[in-house]
């Protein structure tokens, strides 16, 4: 259904639109039905459209069709012209760092990759429990900005994680659990996949986490949705690379899950439980023993 807005009516950006706005900056492109269910709630998916509506009529959002080969086509959001004015004047939000997504960044694999990290980011976001607290995020754009480089044979790769989530576990004590987000999307086979993967572990056998994190540690959480094959490759891949060079005793910092959607038979929404994504015992480490782990360990 297309909303409509006569854009005589003056507009002043409220406290939701302030909300949603800067959702937008950090998430880089969102669906109503994901600003449903990360500002308001998944039954409000109409009022959710409609301000999402005015406020791209009024180009504080921009907003293209997610270009999907079949079926229904949602719209996904981005920050527009006075978007990127008004979030100027905010504190919260470093606008210089910000770039607007160019037209070759549209496409569906691009779209799709984006659309699933933000629901696991969002899922992130909504874990919500008095011993847990999300301390800080950091999405794959601005990890892009500053891509760390790590030689790999005659080639360079470069290092780009798809996001950042460190919570911190309040018990007796308070400590933190930074988790390093790496969203597949099986796209990648072979040598490329392989190169990646061998990167990706020099960086955690050479601490240049340090470098990208600024944390002490570090755990890489694998996910694939809904393809319990890929995950179980992806693993076997690590596992590979790490006997290879001779790291077997750091499997245990590389968990990998297949998540699936949940989904509310009445709006048809979906989205990805927090609790069973970071709490339940789903992941699996890329060691030898095959019994299932939590990615948050509660005391």
């Amino acid at each position: 259904m297309v909303q409509t807005v006569k854009k005589h009516e003056p507009f002043l950006v409220n406290a939701k639109d302030d909300t949603i706005l800067k959702a937008v900056y950090f998430y880089r492109g969102l669906t109503a039905e994901q600003v449903a269910w990360l500002v308001f709630k998944l039954s409000s998916i109409s009022y959710a459209r409609e301000r999402l509506a005015k406020l791209a009529a009024y180009t504080y959002l921009h907003r293209y069709h997610y270009p999907v080969l079949s079926g229904f086509s949602p719209w996904v959001y981005e920050l527009g012209t006075l978007g990127i004015k008004y979030l100027r004047l905010q504190e919260e939000c470093d606008i210089s760092r910000f770039r607007r997504v160019e037209d070759e960044e549209r496409g569906h694999g691009n779209v799709k990759h984006l659309l699933a990290l933000n629901d696991l980011l969002i899922a992130g976001e909504k874990l919500s429990r008095p011993s847990i607290v999300l301390a800080r995020r950091v999405h794959d754009w601005m990890f892009r900005q500053e891509p760390l480089k790590v030689p790999v044979g005659k080639e360079e790769i470069a290092v780009i994680p798809d996001g950042l989530l460190e919570f911190r576990i309040r018990t007796q004590s308070t400590y933190s659990y930074p988790l390093w987000i790496e969203l597949d999307r099986g796209s990648e086979w072979g040598k490329n996949i392989k190169d990646k993967l061998t990167a990706l572990i020099t960086v955690v056998n050479e601490v240049g986490y340090k470098d990208l994190f600024g944390t002490e540690y570090i755990t890489v959480a694998f996910v694939t949705l809904g393809d319990a094959k890929r995950r179980d490759l992806l693993r076997s891949y690590v596992r590979e690379r790490l006997t290879a060079m001779n790291l077997l005793d750091l499997s245990d910092m590389f968990l990998f899950a297949t998540l699936s959607y949940e989904s509310d038979p009445k709006t048809k929404a979906k989205w990805l439980d927090p609790y069973k994504t970071f709490l339940s015992p789903i992941w699996v480490t890329a060691g030898s023993s095959p019994l299932p782990v939590s990615l948050l360990e509660l005391p």
